[in-house]
């Protein structure tokens, strides 16, 4: 509710609801406006009460105040806001947190407004782009017939390693290797 007003006074603040607008003009040699806002207001004293720990400031939405006395002269008002409690217990389905705002059409910030301009180009540089890549040869060769293949278990022992072999022509090529050295 955006409609709330709050007025301080030396005995306590009046809170209330904002229902009307009233602009009186006298006409006199320089004429006067004078805004008033009718108002309806909780009671003081059963309808308001401040959160000790937090300094909330609950308002009781059925405890009106029972006088008659809903004008009151805008400059003399404060604007508040009104939520619902943040609780979910049922002994406070009746009451309501007031927030003070500023009546603004801008919000003060903490941060200052830096004059920083984007980097913008008004031209677009085309850079060309080359993609290479190597052709792989086909894993099937059309020309040749195809194999048949048996697959088969075979046992531990019937595999040959052939790492004996490898190893022994490796020796060899160092052989060969040191001799070439030589004849350099």
């Amino acid at each position: 509710m955006n409609s709330g007003v709050c007025v301080p006074s030396s005995n306590g603040d009046f809170y209330g609801l904002h229902e009307e607008i009233i602009q009186l003009e006298y006409s006199n040699i320089i004429p006067i406006s004078v805004v008033l806002f009718k108002c309806q207001w909780f009671d003081p004293r059963k309808g308001v009460r401040v959160h000790h720990k937090y300094g909330l400031v609950e308002i009781n939405r059925k405890q009106m105040y029972r006088k008659y006395d809903p004008f009151i002269l805008a400059h003399q008002a404060m604007q508040v806001y009104y939520t619902g409690y943040p609780s979910l217990k049922r002994d406070r389905v009746d009451w309501m947190v007031m927030c003070k705002i500023k009546p603004r059409r801008t919000i003060e910030a903490r941060w200052q407004a830096k004059d920083d301009t984007a980097y913008q180009m008004d031209e677009v540089e085309a850079i060309p782009v080359v993609t290479t890549f190597d052709v792989l040869p086909p894993l099937h060769d059309p020309n040749t017939d195809e194999l048949d293949v048996m697959l088969a278990t075979m046992e531990g022992d019937e595999i040959s390693s052939d790492e004996d072999e490898f190893e022994e022509e490796d020796d060899e090529d160092d052989v060969n290797d040191d001799e070439d050295e030589e004849g350099f």
